[in-house]
């Protein structure tokens, strides 16, 4: 690192450094750069911070520092005692506001924020909207209409009428124009307007930090160069730094760098002084996450100056295609080459015709004549092109998404990804963590025991001592006091060892008399306050020399810290009570004053009387949905005890040590019984995922008692189902996975690597799978999952980051307010589907028969006509539709799978039928309507007659379109929608202002009262039209396909063709484009750190955009990660046939680690294999696969789904 001298300090020098000096300090990684800015002390000086109390709190602008042109980095270490501490100019600005908080060092080191990605502009929107080779071919043909015109009206002078009305068709086209890409735009510019405030809403979120010495929660945009930020595990960093403090810290910096494995970390003083390994260091960047331990940094780059944010300056973020984007783009695909092969054909045959009429006409007709024919010709064709081909289907997913993501939000949840939002309709199966999102996440200590006898509780938890309880449990229960009594009868050592074990064993900080963190401790220390003389937290931390610390790990279930006392050092260990209690071998006795007059800790040993009972209250507390933690210490005469671990230099192996000082050495002393009630409302809301036909599975690291009370009393676990722990479930074969997971219902005691492996199973199967999740544990799961749904409150950083949604409620019930909206979204694009494809069809039709059958100006609809037909019902119909809200009978159907083709046949059933009758109407009225039902009206009024008949069948057919199945309630909602109408009421205005003033620009004459009459009657006979068509069989629909199938085939092929080749051309244009950003180093880097992250999610997970991946390799990754924690080498094989069998009869050959439901029926086979794995099917087997969840075969013998 080595700047030059004007790189030293900023230009008002008020700090040592700049920022890019500090970004080569992180960047580097060396001890020699860390030495030369002095250390952390040096730093934190030339930050004017403390690396204690960090910076202060009221700070605005800071005192200038005398200038030393000739400073090198080098000598700064000798000058930073020079200079001053932070000091607050209390000068007050102009306008009497208060000064601007830390305003030199937002000035210096900038903001903790990224600029918004650029947006389009509402012009170049309006380009986008025009940027269509149909779309030019119109305005070129409307643009020469309008000059033909124009010189027509000049040549022949005012007083002839065609000319003084020649340009207005073209003027009229181009007006038409002007507005389609105008309203196409203004909703692309609100679409834009909506996810831009959701972008920053996501964004948002809270770290803490120390400012004058207390602990706040500050909003990372309010990070600033200098704070002290204090993280632990499960943080994503938001901001680059140096480690003051670090306890067994780990961090995940794949994001960063692209390599996999985890990066240890230390202090910078042990890092200076070489007591780290090699692989160590004190260096914090943004975007990692800490997977272990906790620490203090000092902050040193925010926002663009930054690791992370001068990678995400770099390459910009591609537009995010949702899976219903991608299906709609082939199908408007697959559209547009059908209508451009229609259209060509069609103006082919108009083509020959016009030959034919120019030979045989008279040769009195001019030049001029000649081409205007011509022109309306070619106008013609292009315009049926147009009306062909549906503009508005990417318009009717994109509104659909913007309004579903943001009334979502209304509904607490946080759409992160906007493929999520569609893809939870599709949801076949939910895992869903216990605590704080099926529970309130309100815990409080209510029963307990300190010892082995001396037992406290609440008066309500000794009158819930029923008959059915344990008689030993019964008689404990009955000889509680409560905690206050207790606890002011106990020895005072005993007091401060439970109070000190509760303390430090602990990484919530207190924060107003409030304590921020884990519920579990934050009901442990309010206990802690309220009975135990807790002073304030941090004063009680700094009290204790912490020698050492092992973090809380999922896989552990408990945490530990290891305190020196004056002659000894004290392990003082808290975690699930059945861990804790099989690794004691004495416990606490006699604990109260009058049996312990020196108030010293006494202990006996704990022998099997002892263990049964405690293990007898730990079960029941389980069986009453409380959770039991017991505390637990040991001492020790020496940290590291050389005699139990051996002489090691590697810092790493500390924890396999601590497990041979932890296991079957430990006292026993004391037993916490926490209450979490289960959320209001979470039943009903279980019961509506159950019947919408979803299976809900609770994940939870509880015991397995807990976990089966639990969902027993919230109806996850119910007759027929399964319920393991993580241990058992790890031990399984592919095969009796496949076999069990389908009826599993409560995975117990799971780790990370427990719920990732189910979620993977599940997935090779072919659910869809949705995983709530709040913890750093649930990232893999998360991540394996099809949509991840994290914690908004009590979640940690990293859960956020990689779900799709987040729950801001922390609530069970938001899910399926989610699954609503999804199923919504598709359905609003299948409504708009077949309503748009009938009248596109019907339109078409109408066009080519009526030109072909006689000219070019017998069309039935003008231009402008189409014109008006393609903005009302195309562009408006879009949002119309796209603006619905969820309705009941949403879910109370089964999902539809994410590959089942869009247009269903009960849709083409409707399709087909209603452009019979629209076909029927228009050319009885075409061709009959002047001679038998209005023979005075003249050409052009029987010409309106026909197209106001046919605007009227569109406005019916939307109502009619509401519904995509054979029920026939089409008005379910209809006025809950403000949207429906009133683009209803402007169509119809507009419809009524045409025909009556449209005159010479649309073709139009004013009607009779009959003629409105028949026009409107006409229109709402597409009602019991469509009652009608809902009751043919779909049955017939399918073998009409089955018929006409080796007609489409050609164009699907050539449809395929086209689109791998353009997607051959996207792969090679990105590859040019990243061959000629190689030469930007910084670029280059953040595409390689991009590439190693894809190649490690590839590696251990499931690509979220698809499940049509190979999920082999994925159970392979997964399979050695278990293999090398010895989960599958060790232990020997399950049989799983007769352990089901036995648990299902209550007999020997069970498994302590599987149950199964008490009520399920004898008869019930439970493991019943799935069809074929999803990895060895190919082709159509695929999107014919049935998941486990829907497969009534499995499922008959299941409470839930029938």
């Amino acid at each position: 690192m080595s700047p030059g001298p004007s790189d030293l300090r900023d230009s008002s020098q008020k700090f040592a450094f700049t920022p890019n000096q500090l970004y080569q300090l992180l960047n580097e990684r060396k001890p020699s750069s860390l030495h030369a800015v002095g250390g952390i002390d040096g730093l934190c000086h030339g930050l004017r911070t403390d690396p204690q109390t960090g910076i202060d709190a009221d700070e605005t602008e800071l005192n200038r520092l005398s200038p030393r042109p000739t400073d090198t980095l080098e000598s700064i270490p000798d000058r930073l005692s020079e200079f001053p501490r932070p000091t607050k100019l209390c000068r007050a600005s102009a306008n009497n506001q208060g000064p601007v908080p830390f305003s030199d060092r937002r000035r210096v080191f900038g903001e903790n924020r990224l600029p918004e990605a650029k947006t389009p502009s509402f012009w170049a929107l309006m380009w986008y909207a025009f940027n269509d080779r149909f779309m030019f071919l119109l305005a070129a043909s409307a643009v020469a209409s309008l000059a033909l015109g124009i010189s027509q009206l000049a040549l022949s002078g005012r007083g002839s009428t065609g000319a003084r009305v020649g340009w207005v068709e073209g003027a009229t086209i181009i007006g038409a124009i002007l507005v389609t890409i105008t309203a196409t735009a203004a909703n692309d510019y609100q679409k834009n307007y909506k996810f831009r405030k959701l972008n920053r809403r996501r964004e948002e979120r809270w770290v803490t930090a120390i400012r004058s010495g207390r602990i706040s929660r500050i909003s990372i945009f309010d990070i600033v160069v200098g704070d002290l930020l204090r993280v632990e595990a499960g943080d994503v960093l938001a901001a680059d730094g140096v480690l003051v403090e670090a306890l067994r810290m780990s961090c995940n910096e794949s994001d960063l760098s692209g390599e996999s494995e985890v990066v240890h970390k230390v202090s910078a003083y042990d890092y200076l002084a070489g007591s780290a390994g090699e692989s160590a260091d004190p260096f914090v960047y943004g975007g990692a996450f800490v997977s272990q331990g906790l620490g203090t940094f000092i902050v040193t780059a925010v926002g663009t100056n930054s690791t992370s944010g001068r990678i995400a300056m770099s390459p910009q973020t591609k537009v995010e295609v949702t899976p219903l984007q991608q299906r709609l783009g082939h199908l408007a695909k697959y559209i547009i080459l059908v209508g451009s092969v229609v259209g060509l054909l069609y103006f082919v045959a108009l083509f020959i015709r016009f030959l034919v009429d120019i030979t045989h006409a008279d040769s009195a007709s001019s030049p001029r004549e000649k081409g205007e024919a011509f022109l309306n010709v070619f106008m013609l064709a292009v315009t049926v092109v147009i009306v062909g081909v549906p503009e508005g289907l990417s318009l009717a997913v994109a509104a659909s998404l913007a309004f579903a993501t943001t009334r979502m939000l209304w509904d607490n949840n946080l759409v992160r990804l906007l493929r999520s939002c569609e893809v939870m309709g599709s949801v076949t199966s939910i895992c869903s963590d216990k605590t704080a999102t099926l529970t309130c996440g309100e815990m409080a200590v209510v029963s307990g025991l300190v010892g082995y006898e001396e037992h406290f509780g609440t008066d309500e938890e000794r009158s819930c001592s029923s008959r059915d309880s344990d008689q030993t449990f019964t008689a404990c229960m009955d000889s509680a006091i409560t905690a206050t009594k207790l606890m002011g009868e106990l020895a005072a050592d005993v007091k401060t060892l439970l109070r000190v074990s509760i303390a430090a064993n602990s990484t919530a900080v207190e924060q107003d008399g409030s304590f921020l963190g884990s519920s579990t401790e934050a009901a442990l220390l309010k206990f802690a306050r309220e009975h135990l003389a807790m002073g304030p937290l941090a004063e009680e931390r700094a009290n204790l020399q912490v020698a050492d610390l092992v973090p809380f790990d999922t896989s552990r279930k408990y945490m530990a810290i290891v305190i020196k006392l004056r002659d000894r050092y004290r392990i003082l260990v808290k975690g699930a009570a059945e861990i804790v209690v099989d690794n004691c071998i004495r416990t606490l006795d006699n604990t109260k004053k009058h049996f312990n007059p020196r108030e010293e800790l006494i202990f006996a040993e704990l022998d099997d009387e002892k263990r049964a009972k405690l293990e007898t209250v730990t079960g029941e507390y389980s069986r009453r949905l409380l959770r039991p933690i017991a505390l637990a210490y040991r001492d020790i005469h020496s940290w590291p005890p050389v005699a139990a671990l051996g002489a090691t230099d590697d810092r790493n192996d500390s924890f396999a040590n601590f497990e041979q000082v932890f296991r079957h050495q430990m006292t026993f002393a004391a037993l916490f019984a926490i209450r979490d009630p289960l959320r209001p409302g979470i039943v009903s809301s279980i019961r509506q995922c159950q019947d919408a036909g979803v299976f809900v599975r609770m994940l939870t690291g509880d015991n397995l008692a807990v976990a089966e009370a639990t969902a027993m009393e919230t109806g996850i676990y119910t007759a027929g189902g399964v319920a393991m722990d993580g241990p058992t479930f790890r031990r399984l074969t592919p095969e009796q996975m496949d076999a069990v997971v389908p009826r599993l219902q409560v995975l117990a005691r799971s780790n990370a690597d427990d719920k990732a492996l189910l979620v993977i199973s599940l997935r090779r199967l072919g659910e869809t799978v949705a995983v709530t999740g709040d913890g750093t544990n649930d990232t893999f799961a998360l991540r394996a999952a099809d949509i991840g749904l994290s914690m908004g409150r009590s979640g940690t950083e990293v859960a956020r980051e990689e779900s799709a949604i987040v729950l801001m409620d922390d609530n069970f019930a938001s899910v399926p307010k989610a699954l609503a909206w999804g199923r919504a979204v598709t359905e609003s694009v299948k409504r708009y589907c077949q309503f748009q494809f009938a009248l596109n069809l019907t339109a078409v039709i109408i066009t080519i028969v009526s030109t072909l059958v006689g000219d070019v100006n017998s069309s039935v609809f003008e231009v402008i006509q189409l014109l008006w037909l393609n903005l009302m019902m195309d562009i408006f119909t879009a949002l119309l539709f796209s603006t619905d809200f969820p309705r009941p009978y949403l879910m109370q159907r089964r999902p539809e799978p994410r590959n089942t083709p869009l247009i269903t046949p009960a849709m083409w059933k409707m399709i087909t039928g209603q452009s019979i009758y629209q076909l029927a109407v228009v050319f009885t009225l075409h061709y009959a309507g002047p001679a038998h039902f209005w023979p005075e009206a003249s050409q052009e009024q029987a010409q309106t007659v026909v197209f106001n008949a046919y605007m009227f069948t569109q406005l019916f057919n939307q109502i009619n379109c509401r519904r995509v199945d054979n029920s026939l309630d089409v008005i379910d909602g209809l006025l809950e929608n403000p949207w429906f109408m009133g683009v209803q009421a402007v169509t119809l205005l507009g419809q009524i202002l045409i025909v009556f003033k449209g005159g010479d620009t649309f073709e139009t004459e004013p009607l009779t009262g009959a003629q409105w009459g028949w026009s409107i009657f006409l229109g709402t006979l597409v009602i019991p039209v469509g009652i009608v068509i809902r009751r043919i069989p779909d049955e017939w629909v399918r073998l009409v396909g089955h018929v006409l199938e080796p007609v489409t085939r050609p164009f699907s092929a050539l449809s395929r063709w086209w689109r791998d080749k353009k997607s051959r051309s996207r792969r090679r244009r990105e590859a040019r484009e990243q061959k000629a950003r190689a030469g930007d180093r910084q670029v280059h880097i953040g595409k390689q750190r991009y590439l190693g992250r894809i190649r490690q999610v590839l590696g251990r997970t499931v690509d979220k955009q698809t499940t049509d991946v190979d999920l082999r390799a994925v159970d392979g990754a997964t399979r050695r990660v278990n293999t090398q924690v010895g989960t599958l080498q060790d232990l020997a094989p399950v049989d799983l046939f007769a352990a089901v069998e036995g648990a299902k009869l209550g007999t020997e050959a069970a498994l302590p680690g599987l149950h199964v439901h008490p009520r399920t029926s004898k008869d019930d086979p439970i493991l019943i294999m799935p069809a074929t794995p999803l990895e060895v099917l190919e082709g159509a087997d695929k999107s014919r696969r049935i998941p486990p969840s829907q497969d009534r075969r499995i499922m008959r013998y299941i409470e839930v789904n029938r």
